[in-house]
């Protein structure tokens, strides 16, 4: 018999339609913010390709296979910058910018330790006092609302109270949508400078702690009290101090100081996660093949373990008060960190990414625990939480799953999702040579100051997702900028769409699995989440009429509930 794709018509959308396509797809590699044209105008003529491709039919896609490798040199030819040019030449003064959303666009380096500053943070998360921080954001609101504001000043209080605080903010023109530039009076103390002061005039580390305080501008009583001394212990402390360094008055030696400023070799450029906040451990391990693997612990550092996977590429921390409820149980919660997150290594170029990172984790549970543990995994991680459980069975002892994911197996069911992440994840699955074109875009928008409006426009048809993205410390974490490259993102989302899950998903029988599912899901819609009831009733489904995607983030008391009872 003839074979069947020659008696299926092609699926080939119009000459003008692939070009008015193609045209979107450069447009969306330089400008991201015409992602969500480009996502409208993709869908309509994906949804047959799609249905033809999973025929056997690809002669729908070859009209767009030959811009594939012009498209790729157009992305890596144009590098974004990390951070504006205003950041430019500002060292020591805390600086930092903030788009229309009044989210951190970029931060200098002085910024990042002095006031924690993050791309992706909110202002709320800043290290101001709750007045600085309420005045800072109704003024940023006006000046964007203005749109031709003149520069403008603020004053106030450092978060302890103990230094005065200024902040100046100027509109920068320019660009696809306005931002604020923001300078403050904090000084970033260089990592440096310390074992200079302590070679150059032998200060010990409290004397230094004293004059870091001082250049801060805190005066003699806030030093005492911040360091937990006298106000005489400090007194002799800097008479010490100027006796050392030559200096006959406070802002002789302030000055003395702010001068070696320029003599310390320069910090890098601001991390792109936050350091770690001092409730958390960041630590590292060596893996048998040689490479690093940092992981945290949240929660109780020394009490019953268990495992979570975030989602891929997702904030590996949780909000505070989850955070604080998870060691209040007395859990310890291991958080493996992905490749680009802190210091973990990625997997050799000849690996497998998926199947590397999960033989990665059960490396890091060997070193860490002798007993199985219980894994929490958030999103699409539900299948390599099964997975690992398959290569590895003496490891895990039950799964909790929040809005997690099983293998699609019909086609209907990536066309029941939302068109975002029916487009991300269907070329993933059928046209894997344009992903890293969306993902690239949807990166740079995300992390570009329009981070919140793509949020909204994700989450659009999940009311309940809406309100939690209302919550600033959540929408946050969300848009916090990740470690991890276009290419292995969509090397790693590629290689998931093709794997067979059906020998991991069978071996989950032997364990407890509770799957935490929101009917508002975007991904996994009720229809979806009626099959896979239907079709693997070994697994307990839990449904929440008011949550979605997110559900993690409004349901978190069930998921600890449920860790409480296997660890």
């Amino acid at each position: 018999m003839a074979d069947h794709a020659r008696h299926v018509p092609t699926a080939a959308p119009p000459p003008a339609e692939v070009e008015a396509l193609i045209d979107l797809l450069y447009d969306a590699a330089v400008e991201p913010d015409r992602l969500g044209t480009l996502i409208d105008r993709w869908e309509p003529v994906m949804a047959p390709l799609r249905r033809a491709v999973h025929a056997g039919d690809r002669r729908g896609l070859h009209p767009f296979d030959r811009h594939v490798v012009r498209l790729r040199r157009l992305l890596d030819g144009a590098a974004r910058p990390v951070a504006p040019a205003a950041l430019t030449g500002i060292e020591r003064a805390a600086a930092f910018v903030i788009g229309p959303d009044l989210v951190v666009a970029a931060a200098n380096a002085a910024a990042a330790r002095s006031l924690g500053a993050t791309p992706g943070d909110g202002l709320e998360r800043l290290r101001f006092g709750p007045v600085e921080s309420a005045a800072l954001m109704a003024r940023a609101r006006a000046m964007f609302d203005a749109g031709t504001a003149p520069a403008d000043t603020l004053h106030g209080k450092t978060a302890d109270g103990a230094r005065a605080l200024l902040l100046s903010l100027r509109l920068l023109p320019g660009g696809p949508e306005p931002q604020l530039l923001v300078i403050t009076s904090e000084i970033g103390w260089p990592t440096a400078l310390p074992e200079m002061l302590r070679v150059a005039f032998g200060l010990t580390p409290a004397e230094i702690g004293v004059l870091r305080e001082l250049v801060r501008g805190a005066a003699l009583p806030a030093v005492a009290a911040a360091r937990g001394r006298s106000l005489d212990t400090v007194r002799a402390q800097l008479k010490s101090i100027m006796g050392k360094t030559d200096t006959r008055s406070q802002p002789e030696l302030v000055r003395l100081v702010l001068s070696m400023f320029d003599m310390v070799p320069l910090d890098p450029a601001a991390p792109a996660l936050a350091p770690a906040a001092p409730d958390v451990v960041l630590r590292r391990m060596r893996l048998p093949d040689g490479r690093r693997f940092d992981y945290h612990l949240l929660g109780a550092p020394t009490g019953r373990p268990c495992l979570c996977l975030p989602p891929l590429y997702g904030p590996a921390r949780w909000p505070a008060a989850v955070e604080a409820a998870a060691g209040q149980r007395g859990l310890c919660v291991i958080v493996p960190l992905r490749p680009g997150q802190s210091g973990t290594a990625p997997p050799p170029a000849y690996a497998d990414p998926v199947r590397q990172f999960i033989h990665d984790v059960a490396a890091l549970l060997d070193h860490l625990v002798r007993d199985p543990v219980p894994v929490l995994s958030l999103g699409g991680e539900s299948l390599v939480a099964m997975a690992l459980h398959r290569a590895h069975p003496r490891r895990v002892s039950a799964l909790v799953a929040c809005a997690g994911t099983l293998p699609i197996t019909r086609p209907e069911q990536i066309e029941r999702m939302h068109k975002w992440h029916r487009a991300m994840l269907g070329a993933a699955r059928y046209t894997p040579q344009l992903l890293p074109v969306l993902i690239e875009a949807g990166m740079a928008r995300l992390h570009g100051g329009g981070g919140a409006r793509l949020l909204r426009e994700v989450y659009a048809d999940s009311p309940a997702d809406l309100a939690l993205l209302e919550d600033p410390e959540i929408r946050s974490l969300l848009l916090a900028r990740r470690g991890g490259t276009t290419a292995e993102l969509s090397q790693e989302l590629t290689r998931r769409s093709v794997m067979d899950w059906r020998p991991s998903l069978a071996a989950l029988r032997s364990i407890p699995a509770h799957f935490l599912s929101g009917a508002q899901d975007p991904q996994v819609p009720p229809e979806t989440l009626d099959e896979h009831e239907r079709d693997h009733p070994w697994i307990e489904l839990r449904r929440y009429p008011d949550a979605g995607q997110l559900l993690f983030y409004d349901k978190w008391r069930d998921a600890l509930d449920f860790l409480d009872l296997y660890a």
